[in-house]
């Protein structure tokens, strides 16, 4: 129990000093302070959110430290790129999703089923092929369940040639 309200003071106190930031990050704005100010800020509200786990406010404080604080450092543009791709790591990582060995083989299953699939539309396609191996199939209900088959061959095509651009 102990443990568990002190992380909950720990979430809340970088919560809290991450939006002292952003308001800090604010003003600058206000005052029309120079642009690594005003980076700064939210670089590092950024890191408090993301310390908080709240991964949709530091993303969106590391894009405005990106945007607003440092147009041009090309150094500071690449240690935020960084942070962001850390970041959505670590996001996938505390939702569950493993990016490990476990892709690939879920991966490889997509491109079986795929083809399995393909497969059958092609047979069930061909009435020559199935109508004398399977009895009370007619013309109508052998092209309907290849026209099935298909659909779900180019779905798992889809699927795993989406895992692949990750």
């Amino acid at each position: 129990m102990e443990f568990n309200s002190k992380k909950q003071e720990d979430i809340s106190h970088f919560k809290q000093n991450a939006m002292r930031l952003e308001e800090q990050a604010l003003d600058a704005r206000r005052d029309k302070k120079s642009a690594e100010v005003i980076g700064s800020f939210y670089e590092k509200a950024g890191d408090m959110r993301l310390k908080a786990k709240d991964f949709a406010q530091a993303e969106e404080n590391y894009v405005k430290a990106k945007r607003l604080g440092y147009p041009y450092d090309e150094d500071k543009l690449g240690a935020i790129d960084e942070k962001i791709n850390s970041l959505r790591l670590q996001k996938k990582r505390h939702m569950g999703l493993d990016t490990g060995q476990n892709s690939g083989w879920k991966s490889y299953s997509y491109v079986i089923l795929s083809i399995t699939s393909l497969l059958a539309a092609l047979g069930f396609v061909s009435i020559s092929l199935t109508g004398n191996i399977i009895n009370e199939l007619n013309q109508d209900r052998s092209r309907l369940m290849g026209l099935c088959f298909f659909i779900c061959g180019l779905i798992f095509s889809f699927l795993y040639l989406k895992g692949k651009k990750r």
